[in-house]
């Protein structure tokens, strides 16, 4: 019959503009995946553009905002470090602490210390600067040499560290000591037993029985590691 005809005619309709919604999505979705592997593509070319033209693992962003910061106040860079420039794992317990320390200590290596004789200028660049990422800064008066707390335990992470001969390789000890002083264990078990402790799975255990894990990230993409003294193993990768 006519009506049976038009029904039909009617589905045909119906699936092909369904076949088309469908490829638009399809092709929404190809398109969206398109420009985020550019975005990561361009990341990873600019990463290692830095890393070849400076031996520090600090992100180029980073990096950037205190290039910028030594150039408008005409402060030499020797006076201007990043934590993670002074700060690297021993090799002996590279290969199965490195990526815990990390975890660890990963934000930390990403602060810059200034000498404080510059602290005003900084603090009024850094105000009145769009620097377009996040930066944490320490003052830091390099003639000072405050009394050195040692570690708790033998098999604190501190002593799995090494410091680069700087100036301000006093305060980055006295830091490490005070707010890094984690036990490495050797078992989810023996983090259990108490405070300041480190897996090397990477789960952190803080004060008063917090405890973490961060997998957002896979534990040894070295690409996002911020320690070390030289940039070339990191190239390597």
């Amino acid at each position: 019959t006519f009506a049976e005809q038009l029904t039909g005619a009617q589905s045909v309709v119906d699936d092909g503009t369904s076949r088309d919604v469908g490829l638009q999505e399809s092709r929404d979705a190809l398109a969206i995946e398109k420009h985020n592997l550019e975005v990561n593509f361009r990341e990873v070319r600019q990463e290692i553009k830095a890393l070849e033209e400076s031996p520090s693992n600090i992100p180029s962003d980073l990096q950037r905002v205190r290039d910028e910061m030594c150039a408008a106040l005409d402060i030499p860079r020797s006076q201007i470090a990043f934590v993670g420039e002074l700060l690297q794992v021993r090799k002996e317990h590279a290969a199965e602490w490195a990526p815990a320390v990390e975890r660890l200590l990963g934000g930390f290596g990403k602060d810059l210390i200034i000498d404080d004789r510059h602290h005003k200028r900084v603090a009024q660049w850094v105000d009145k600067t769009n620097i377009r990422n996040k930066l944490v800064y320490h003052p830091v008066n390099a003639a000072m040499t405050a009394a050195k707390r040692e570690p708790k335990t033998a098999n604190s992470i501190v002593y799995k560290l090494e410091q680069k001969q700087h100036p301000f390789s006093s305060w980055v000890y006295r830091e490490l000591v005070d707010r890094f002083d984690y036990e490495c264990v050797g078992s989810a078990i023996d983090l259990t037993r108490g405070d300041h402790r480190i897996t090397a799975e990477g789960q952190i255990r803080h004060s008063r029985g917090r405890t973490e894990k961060d997998d957002r990230r896979d534990l040894r993409e070295r690409r996002y590691w911020v320690l070390g003294f030289d940039s070339r193993e990191k190239l390597e990768i």
